[in-house]
C-alpha cells in the first residue's frame, strides 16, 4: 500500500474541535496545541505521541455553561473529548466561559 492509499489521520486537535463544537455549540472555541512545551518530561512512545499532539489549552465560550459551576463546566468539556481523553489527548487545560463572561473579559 502506498502512502496515497492510506487514510489520513485526523489530528487530535481537529477531532477535539469537532467534538466540542457538536457537544457545546460554542460561540468562541480556541484550541492551542502545547505539546512542544512538555517534551522534556516525555520519553519513548509518549514523546512520539506528544509530537503529534497530546497537551492542549482550550478556551470554550458557550451558553451551555450558564448557571453551572466550574467543575461541571469542565466535566462537559472532558465529556465532549470522549475517548480522546487519556489517549490522543494526554492533558487538557480549559477556560470555560459563558458568553456574558467572555464579553466582560474582552472589555
Amino acid at each position: 500500500m502506498t502512502t496515497h492509499d492510506q487514510p489520513k489521520r485526523i489530528s487530535a486537535a481537529s477531532t477535539l474541535q469537532d467534538r466540542i463544537s457538536r457537544a457545546l455549540a460554542p460561540t468562541v472555541l480556541n484550541i492551542e496545541d502545547e505539546s512542544h512545551l512538555h517534551e522534556d518530561h516525555l520519553q519513548g512512545p509518549k514523546l512520539l505521541e506528544a509530537r503529534g499532539g497530546g497537551h492542549f489549552s482550550v478556551t470554550i465560550v458557550s451558553a451551555e455553561f450558564d448557571g453551572l459551576p466550574l467543575v461541571q463546566r469542565h466535566r462537559l468539556g472532558y465529556a465532549a473529548g470522549g475517548d480522546l481523553m487519556g489517549g490522543r489527548v494526554h492533558a487538557l487545560s480549559m477556560e470555560t466561559l459563558t458568553p456574558e463572561e467572555w464579553e466582560q473579559a474582552q472589555s
